[in-house]
């Protein structure tokens, strides 16, 4: 259901909006959350589906934490 979901999500984005990128992160990211959504409807817990997804982000975010700068860090420039 989730793949299916997801790659419908593509065609809706095709047919609305034409040819993009589609290694976009936009995108994959719209068509995961989508699909996501989907899952959870379709097994009665949406709630849970979307906060695992989230969880899971948060994770892998949090792994690259280090590589990742803060703000004050953009705004500072190395001449």
């Amino acid at each position: 259901v989730f793949i299916t979901a997801h790659e419908l999500t593509h065609q809706y984005q095709f047919e609305n909006i034409g040819e993009w990128d589609r290694n976009n992160w936009f995108t994959e990211g719209m068509a995961d959350v989508i699909a996501a959504s989907v899952v959870g409807m379709h097994q009665g817990n949406r709630k849970s589906v979307e906060e695992d997804y989230r969880q899971s982000w948060t994770s892998q975010l949090r792994k690259a934490a280090p590589a990742i700068p803060v703000l004050s860090q953009l705004d500072k420039r190395q001449d």
